[in-house]
C-alpha cells in the first residue's frame, strides 16, 4: 500500500478554497500532480519553514535520492507566496532543536556509507508501506500537534489576506495540518464539498 495524500475542496458563496496535502517525498509524477492541482487557483500558499542553511531540504533531498524518489518540489511561479514559521521559532515553540537534529543525521549519512544503507533499507520500507508510515504518525506526530497548529495560524493569515484581492486559493502542506486547517474554515460557514487524493509513488514501480 502506498501513501495517498487528499485534495480537500471547501466553498463559500464565490469562494473557493482547495487544501493540498502533501509529504516530503515522493515522485516526480506526484509532484507535478500536486503543483497542477494548486495552479489552478489564483494563488497557491505553501509550506517551507525558513531556515538560512535550508537543513531540512537537504536531508529531504539525500533521503530522496537513497530510496530513487524526489523532494518535495514547488512551481514557486509568481502565484507561489509562502506561509511558513522561521526555524529559530520553531525550535522555541517545539522544545526540540529541529536544526541540529537534521545536521547531525545528514553529516552521518553523508560520511558513514554503512548506516547509509542501513537508512536506505528503512526509508524504502518506510515509504513503500503506508501503514507504518501512518504508525509512525500516530505514534509520534501527536506530541508536535501545537507546532502543527501554530504553523497553520500563519497560512490561516495569509488566506485571510489573500482573500481581500482573490476568489480562489490553494494551500500546499503537509497532510498532517489539513484536518486542522479544515476545522477553522468549516467553523467560519465553508462547506466541504470534494475529496480527492494523489498517491505519493504514482509513476513508480512497486514491488
Amino acid at each position: 500500500e502506498t501513501m495517498k495524500t487528499q485534495i480537500i475542496t471547501l466553498e463559500k458563496d464565490d469562494i473557493t478554497l482547495t487544501l493540498c496535502g502533501a509529504i516530503h517525498i515522493g515522485s516526480e509524477l506526484y509532484y507535478k500532480k500536486l503543483n497542477d492541482t494548486a495552479c489552478l487557483s489564483d494563488v497557491v500558499v505553501y509550506e517551507m519553514v525558513k531556515s538560512p542553511n535550508k537543513s531540512s531540504k537537504r536531508l529531504y533531498d539525500l533521503i530522496a535520492k537513497l530510496i530513487g524518489l524526489q523532494e518535495q518540489s514547488y512551481y514557486l511561479n509568481e502565484k507561489y507566496v509562502n506561509a511558513d514559521i522561521h526555524v529559530d521559532v520553531l525550535n522555541i515553540i517545539s522544545k526540540r532543536k529541529y536544526v541540529s537534529e537534521q545536521d547531525d543525521l545528514f553529516e552521518l549519512l553523508e560520511k558513514d556509507e554503512q548506516i547509509k544503507n542501513m537508512f536506505k533499507t528503512l526509508f524504502s520500507f518506510v515509504m513503500y508501506n503506508a501503514w507504518f508510515m501512518k504508525l509512525l504518525h500516530m505514534l509520534f506526530m501527536k506530541n508536535d500537534h501545537v507546532v502543527i497548529n501554530m504553523r497553520n495560524y500563519i497560512v490561516v493569515a495569509e488566506i485571510l489576506k489573500q482573500l481581500e484581492t482573490k476568489k480562489s486559493i490553494s494551500v500546499i502542506y503537509g497532510q498532517g495540518h489539513l484536518k486542522h486547517l479544515e476545522e477553522q474554515f468549516v467553523k467560519c460557514g465553508f462547506m466541504k464539498t470534494k475529496v480527492g487524493y494523489l498517491d505519493n509513488l504514482e509513476g513508480v514501480k512497486v514491488n
